[in-house]
């Protein structure tokens, strides 16, 4: 015969069973997070540390007229984030490894803000090594331009809005222009007048005059250039000159060239 169970019986052995620790899969018994009010003041500790430690490195004096307003506003963002993490169910570990990276792109953020007038001046620098023509600032309204491989100073220039590389001729009177770098500047050479005629070690050649409106390398500007469109089959546009004689200073040290303005 089967022994049929009291209702008594039945509630005394729920009871136990609601007393039982509750086993995880692999026999262990699950780690209870911390509650609600102990997260609350372990992340409060943590907000006035912090808070002492801003207050040691800046105090609100340092800060100008904002200084106090400044020591508000974080407050207000701690308490923000101290209560977030207080009502989350992760686990304090794993949250503070997330806070730490986040932590970490902030002060890397923060150091290149810092440091961004240096890594220009450093990136200026590798440019100026891979593309020579590119140049480097040197000083207030001073370029520098490395030799190239063929022991030619180029120089990258902007002119009306457009780019244009040129190589320094010292032996041109001025700036020289191809027919295709004319092109570019909005010239039509068909209808140029080739009226000038120069000498060169090729013989004599002939050029049609133009005006250069902005001539802009780096930071060195001109305004009115005037130039000449060579008739000829010019490889590249030329610095001459007349451009040259209205900078400052023009340098030649070893393989580099300065030009201050």
């Amino acid at each position: 015969m089967i022994k049929s169970r009291s209702p008594i019986a039945g509630l005394f052995m729920t009871f136990d069973k609601a007393r039982m620790p509750i086993v995880g899969p692999w026999g262990k018994r699950p780690r209870r997070d911390r509650s609600f009010a102990q997260r609350m003041l372990a992340g409060f500790g943590v907000a006035a540390l912090l808070l002492l430690a801003l207050l040691w490195a800046a105090p609100p004096a340092s800060l100008g007229p904002f200084g106090w307003a400044t020591i508000v506003w974080a407050l207000l963002v701690l308490s923000f984030v101290v209560t977030a993490v207080a009502a989350s169910r992760r686990r304090l570990s794993s949250m503070a490894v997330d806070l730490a990276i986040w932590l970490a792109i902030g002060v890397t953020l923060a150091a290149f803000y810092g440091y961004r007038f240096e890594l220009r001046d450093m990136g200026d620098r590798v440019l100026a090594e891979l593309i020579p023509a590119h140049g480097r600032p040197d000083g207030e309204h001073a370029m520098s331009f490395r030799r190239s491989d063929d022991q030619q100073f180029w120089v990258a220039a902007t002119v009306d809005g457009r780019a244009i590389r040129f190589v320094v001729d010292t032996g041109a009177s001025g700036v020289v222009l191809t027919k295709d770098d004319a092109s570019r500047l909005g010239f039509d050479p068909d209808k140029l007048d080739y009226a000038l005629s120069f000498q060169t070690a090729n013989g004599t050649t002939h050029g049609a005059p133009v005006m250069l409106g902005h001539v802009r390398i780096g930071s060195i500007e001109f305004e009115d250039v005037p130039a000449t469109v060579n008739q000829g089959e010019l490889s590249q546009s030329l610095l001459g000159m007349r451009l040259l004689e209205r900078l400052s200073r023009i340098e030649i040290s070893r393989d580099t060239l300065t030009i201050r303005q």
